[in-house]
């Protein structure tokens, strides 16, 4: 019954016209900020809170992945998500980092 809820909340969201999840990733001049070696696990938590999907690495690290999904100007208009991965060291430092947008 909770997965309906959520389910329905979430395609209502959407549906509606509303932005879903961290907005700084449809800023560009944010992924500048994401410097390797340098920016911490707790400098991307503060621009982008909790990620969505956070694993360990096969290095030992951790693998961070964000999701937004930009309005969309109608109901029957899908919407293309863009995904953020962003992998740290065993020191909570950026190594590197992926972006993608999905296919509407």
């Amino acid at each position: 019954m909770r997965k309906i809820a959520w389910s329905m909340l979430l395609s209502f969201a959407l549906s509606s016209g509303c932005a879903f999840g961290p907005s700084a990733l449809k800023d560009e001049d944010f992924y500048t900020t994401l410097k390797p070696g340098i920016t911490t696990q707790e400098e991307v938590k503060q621009k982008l809170g909790k990620p969505a999907l956070a694993r360990i690495s096969s290095t030992g690290g951790e693998e961070w992945v964000y999701q937004y999904t930009p309005p969309v100007p109608g109901p029957m208009m899908p919407a293309a998500s863009r995904f953020l991965t962003i992998r740290f060291d065993q020191h909570g430092r950026r190594i590197d980092y992926d972006r993608s947008k999905a296919i509407r």
